[in-house]
């Protein structure tokens, strides 16, 4: 469930543009006892998921939590498929796109090499409130439209390598579908959580010094508010 509107405004809250890629950009950073990504695959192609996963890493406390969910589109649904076909055919092709990044076999692999505890579950938008599945694809068209843009910067070969003819067609088939949006199609997206915890040792057994004896009840309450606030 989302917190209601008043209790999800938060205070004091800094944002700082990052590209995931980008090891320079993480070196001056603090920090952090919980990190959660999500939805970045459109952004991090077969060869990247290594050295994206180890900037993230670099800002994560010993003992933190790391939190990472991303779409699974090919078991995506729609509440009436026969009637939002543009948006069916919008997401068919965002899975074309998504399904060569190796999303899956990288971060299960990397979770559970690199962190300790290593979770691995699928739950579905369906499960929340109207309001949230709204919520949730409006971020989908969002991210329709950015994985679009991202198609089209890289010419006409691509656009036609994705099966479309021409951008002009592709932009038509987004704008239709955002129509789609508007007039209450609503998408049920399940989700794949990896958790996991960042060792307090490091390689060559000494211990980093950033622990405490309560620190396995801390991080297991961690963990459950921050899946109860995203479920």
């Amino acid at each position: 469930m989302f917190p209601s509107e008043e209790t999800s405004r938060a205070e004091d809250v800094n944002f700082s543009e990052l590209n995931i890629h980008t090891n320079e950009q993480f070196i001056p950073l603090e920090k952090y006892d919980l990190i959660h990504i999500r939805y970045l695959s459109a952004a991090i192609g077969p060869e990247q998921w290594d050295g994206a996963f180890d900037n993230c890493m670099s800002i994560l406390k010993p003992g933190g939590i790391f939190m990472w969910e991303e779409l699974l589109l090919e078991k995506m649904s729609i509440n009436d498929p026969t009637k939002w076909t543009n948006v069916l055919a919008v997401f068919k092709l965002n899975w074309s796109i998504l399904r060569r990044n190796d999303v899956d076999p990288k971060l299960s692999s990397l979770f559970s090499t690199k962190l300790e505890e290593m979770t691995k579950e699928e739950f579905t938008t369906q499960s929340l409130p109207e309001k949230g599945q709204r919520m949730q694809a409006a971020n989908m068209s969002m991210a329709t439209k950015e994985l679009v843009g991202r198609a089209v910067e890289h010419g006409e070969a691509v656009v036609k390598h994705l099966g479309i003819e021409s951008a002009e067609q592709l932009h038509g088939m987004l704008k239709l579908a955002q129509n789609d949006f508007k007039e209450g199609c609503v998408l049920h997206m399940p989700v794949n959580r990896w958790t996991g915890v960042k060792p307090l040792v490091i390689a060559t057994g000494r211990n980093t010094g950033d622990g405490s004896g309560d620190l396995e009840n801390v991080q297991a309450g961690w963990a459950e508010a921050f899946k109860k606030w995203l479920c």
